[in-house]
């Protein structure tokens, strides 16, 4: 009964591109659209060519091979993490984490990491102070992980030019952002943090046990910036209506109430801002849901990992949905609460920001803290202006 359900689901929302594939009809405009990103992709070039790079990288390197020889002497088993990211994160083993605010160290830190976000430099005078705080700190290392590196391209230069480490989020901008910072990492795509580990662990009767919707949950913040994802996110609101653009409110709601509502429903409908690989696709796996995401997003490592549990759309399933949301919830029914189990457990212990940071965490150990022999790093007692 329920393949025969499948079937005339199919049929009935059968999409007009089975009568015909008017590929040829874009001709001029693929051409048109090719000579523009030819022209963009000359002056990236260009502009990428330009002398004062070049000092400014000898300049970046020299620091870098200092801090490589000073720091496994003398790293004193603190990481200052940003203050974005703070909240989130889990006592890590063997180091002391605090809080990092620029105005506190107005004479710079020492013999430290310091993992500062993209997101803790939005207000200019904050920004200068980080500055302040990089250059007055030759005798540690500052990491910056940037969860917009695809969109935000001025701050993503910033960061990358006044970090030693820089971590993207995603696979985009990466060769302009390379002449700001040698030291440019593979992406760590985002992690779940809008909760705590510990919070989802003791919440998990509430994930396995509330009642769940078949329509999708999909709430996304109206971007001005990105028109295309405003008119996919409408578009799906005329099928389901907890799919549907809102306002910055929800973070003004409690960790329970929204981990009340994630749980509520069986699958999660992802739009992304660009090409990225948004957060809410591991907040959805934290809560027990099955993600619906994009199909171009099947690449990226850490979706990879977890593409068992997610349901990917293409293009044509935007204005004809309805299939893919009926596949969402078949692979929830299937599992039942072993599912949720399974996906929430996956989440939290290889897919939250605390997993990422020790990731970060574990490359720039290798790079700045051990000895030039290989031996392990012998740490000094902490010498770290607070």
């Amino acid at each position: 009964m329920r393949s025969l359900w499948r079937y005339a689901t199919r049929m009935l929302f059968r999409p007009p591109w089975a009568k015909s594939c008017e590929l040829a009809g874009h001709r001029s405009s693929v051409d048109h659209a090719i000579r523009a990103a030819t022209y963009l992709v000359k002056e990236e070039l260009a502009f990428s060519a330009g002398d004062w790079f070049t000092t400014f990288r000898s300049n970046k390197d020299l620091r870098c091979r200092r801090l490589k020889d000073h720091l496994p002497r003398h790293f004193g088993g603190v990481v200052y993490v940003s203050r974005t990211l703070y909240p989130s994160l889990s006592p890590l083993p063997s180091l002391t984490t605090r809080s990092f605010d620029a105005a506190e160290h107005p004479d710079g830190i020492e013999n430290s990491i310091v993992l500062i976000n993209n997101n803790d430099l939005t207000d200019p005078a904050e920004g200068r102070a980080y500055v302040d705080v990089f250059l007055r700190s030759p005798t540690s290392v500052f990491v910056g992980w940037d969860f917009d590196n695809h969109h935000w391209i001025g701050r993503s230069a910033e960061l990358a030019a006044w970090t030693d480490v820089y971590v993207p989020a995603h696979a985009a901008n990466l060769f302009l952002l390379s002449r700001f910072n040698t030291s440019v990492t593979k992406p760590v795509a985002c992690g779940v943090m809008q909760w705590t580990r510990e919070f989802l662990t003791a919440q998990q009767s509430t994930i396995l046990h509330t009642m769940r919707s078949e329509y999708p949950l999909g709430q996304h913040v109206e971007y001005a910036d990105f028109q295309r994802r405003n008119q996919i996110v409408k578009a799906l609101s005329r099928h389901y209506p907890h799919v549907r653009l809102t306002t910055q409110l929800y973070q003004s709601q409690s960790p329970l109430s929204r981990l009340a509502q994630w749980s509520g429903h069986a699958c999660h409908w992802i739009v992304p801002v660009l090409g990225d690989c948004p957060i809410r696709l591991f907040d959805a796996l934290a809560t027990g849901g099955i993600p619906i995401a994009p199909r171009s997003l099947i690449e990226v490592s850490e979706v990879r990992e977890v593409a068992e549990h997610v349901v990917f759309y293409d293009e044509i399933d935007i204005d004809y949905p309805h299939e893919v949301v009926f596949e969402a919830n078949r692979r929830f029914r299937a599992r039942g609460v072993a599912g949720i189990l399974e996906r929430h457990r996956t989440a939290v212990a290889r897919h939250h920001v605390d997993a990422r940071i020790q990731q970060i965490l574990g490359g720039v150990a290798a790079g700045y803290l051990m000895q030039a022999d290989g031996q392990t790093i012998r740490r000094s007692p902490p010498v770290v202006r607070v």
